[in-house]
């Protein structure tokens, strides 16, 4: 972080030592914190400002066209590249430039995964993601078939548990279905959360009566008939 950066990261720190009870020390942070509020948002404008660079560079590899940085540029947010291409042969080319962009802001990208074996050959063997299975942007992606799904692990821990507020929560909150193909069922889930704080008397982690309860049982029950409706729900 550039010295004159530095002041809008500081953070102010309380001598122990010191009887004063007015007695700070304010410090500078050298370098983007991850892990705060900004931070996506710091990042973010760290590699737009990369990007801009990238088009001025003359080492820039020839297959490196200005075309192409001005699409990538447009479409990442924090680490997230969310670009359509007409046809998969305009493929190569992004992927050498997304290694030469992040490698030249020393944020080598460390995992690939892609359902194409002609990209595949274009990445190093260590390099290349071995699962099956990987996590993209909150949902499941099946690299071999190149479909998404909704992860159900968290349902299946608290299904084996009493019925409490805190798992009714926890299973509600675990589940990401972001194009709603599970909305009939999730809907469910957080309507019997509404109901359960009806009851007052009720604590965090006491059993729910058992109209509650049945409710409950039938909710999982119907979320493992997803799973075998869905053939990509897991």
């Amino acid at each position: 972080m550039k010295p004159e950066h530095r002041d809008l990261r500081i953070l102010v720190q309380h001598e122990v030592e010191q009887t004063d009870a007015r007695a700070f020390r304010i410090l500078r942070f050298t370098g983007i914190v991850m892990g705060l509020t900004s931070s996506p948002f710091d990042l973010n404008a760290v590699l737009r400002h990369r990007y801009d660079n990238c088009l001025t560079d003359t080492n820039r590899s020839p297959e490196v066209s200005s075309m192409l940085l001005e699409q990538l540029k447009a479409n990442t947010f924090v680490h997230s590249v969310m670009a359509t291409f007409s046809d998969a042969s305009q493929l190569p080319e992004t992927v050498k430039a997304l290694q030469w962009i992040y490698e030249s802001t020393c944020m080598p990208l460390k995992k690939w995964a892609s359902d194409l074996p002609d990209i595949r050959k274009l990445v190093p063997r260590e390099l290349y993601n071995p699962e099956h299975c990987i996590s993209v942007l909150g949902l499941g992606w099946g690299i071999e078939s190149d479909s998404t799904f909704v992860r159900f692990t968290k349902i299946d821990k608290n299904a084996s548990l009493e019925p409490t507020r805190q798992h009714v929560l926890a299973a509600a909150s675990s589940i990401f279905d972001i194009d709603d193909r599970l909305t009939s069922t999730t809907i469910r889930l957080r309507l019997l959360l509404q109901d359960a704080w009806a009851y007052k008397h009720l604590g965090w982690d006491d059993r729910l009566p058992d109209n509650l309860q049945k409710r409950w049982d039938a909710l999982i029950g119907d979320i493992r008939k997803c799973r075998r409706l869905f053939c990509h729900v897991v």
